[in-house]
């Protein structure tokens, strides 16, 4: 169900003016999650009612994310790297 109402406000209102819209800085505020949902709210009716908006948001999110994601790689593979080390060093002590 969520799939569909993606498809429709992905395509349904299109506001080539791109009237009430709000900044760039605004929407990756909005898609990083680092405002309240208070001040939130009325953005998500906007995004509603406009399929522009409503695109660059989901755009935004994917790749907030997709960087979340890498991030928690990128501390693993440090970790896994950390643990080698210490794992070979101790190895290395022994003999």
């Amino acid at each position: 169900m969520l799939d569909a109402l993606g498809r429709v406000l992905s395509k349904e209102f299109p506001n080539p003016e791109r009237a009430g819209c709000p900044n760039r800085d605004l929407l990756k505020a909005l898609a990083s999650r680092q405002l309240s949902l208070t001040e939130a709210e009325p953005w998500m009716d906007h995004f509603a009612q406009c399929t522009p908006c409503f695109r660059d948001y989901s755009e935004l999110r994917r790749l907030v994310e997709r960087r979340r994601k890498l991030s928690y790689l990128g501390v693993a593979a440090v970790v896994i790297v950390v643990c080698a080390v210490a794992w070979g060093g101790m190895l290395a002590s022994m003999v």
